[in-house]
């Protein structure tokens, strides 16, 4: 009995580690694929566009601090109906952005670029931060809302890379629901302009 209990334990296991696996991967390769889209649009019908957010201001023990928030997402066209007198009407539709980029500074020493990309329910966050504070790339996945994995790579040599499956310390498990919180504003915002940018035309 306890050697069917032992052997039906690791049969799920290993299907679910293979599945977060896959996950994983189709996320990577999702992040790949918009890169390589943004990186080639040259901004015509059918191509990959951005709309962009810019803040600047004054923060207590950073000193002037910029942020830029921008959306990458293919334009869906607009539905089209007409009324009982055959007057066309026309209402616009929205696909979901492809990735969220938000790049900021601490003060004049440190860059910070963080990526959300989504893709249906599943998503990858990635923030490397630049300069005199040190260097570090860090990366979130998730599947249905739910953390895969983690990963940070450091500069130093001492850390090389941390990798955090299946079982996350507490503070990267909490990290992780604040991300996703994140991935949920942003994308709030991102329907809102679109409904902001009609109030005066």
């Amino acid at each position: 009995m306890k050697i069917t209990i032992i052997l039906l334990f690791l049969v799920q296991f290993t299907v679910f580690s293979q599945n977060d696996e896959k996950i994983i991967k189709e996320l990577n390769t999702y992040a790949d694929s918009v890169e390589n889209l943004i990186k080639s649009t040259t901004g015509a019908p059918g191509e990959v566009y951005s709309i962009s957010i810019n803040t600047i201001r004054n923060v207590r023990a950073i000193g002037v601090q910029e942020t830029k928030i921008t959306y990458f997402f293919f334009q869906k066209d607009d539905s089209v109906y007409e009324d009982s007198d055959g007057t066309a009407y026309f209402v616009p539709r929205y696909n979901p952005p492809l990735m969220v980029m938000v790049e900021y500074n601490i003060a004049n020493s440190q860059s910070v670029v963080a990526r959300y990309y989504i893709n249906g329910e599943n998503n990858l966050y990635n923030i490397i931060s630049t300069g005199a504070y040190g260097n570090s790339n860090r990366s979130f996945w998730f599947g249905k809302n739910d953390l895969k994995r983690f990963e940070e790579r450091s500069a130093r040599d001492e850390m090389g890379v941390m990798i955090e499956t299946g079982k996350f310390s507490k503070d990267i498990y909490n990290e992780g629901v604040n991300i996703l919180d994140n991935f949920s504003d942003y994308t709030k915002l991102y329907y809102d302009i679109f409904k902001i940018e009609y109030k005066d035309k």
